[in-house]
């Protein structure tokens, strides 16, 4: 992506953009699913944020 700058290379720059947010998604989406399962034992977790 940074040579992609240096280069003026807009369309790598914004496919690299789009990378990076589905992947930010998928993590977001995996910790989620792991914070529900690894902590369904509290009776007082309901798998939301504060």
């Amino acid at each position: 992506m940074s040579n992609a700058q240096q280069y003026f290379q807009t369309d790598v720059i914004v496919l690299c953009l789009a990378v990076y947010a589905v992947l930010g998604l998928l993590c977001d989406f995996a910790v989620r699913l792991l914070s529900r399962r690894l902590l369904a034992w509290r009776a007082s977790f309901d798998g939301e944020g504060a």
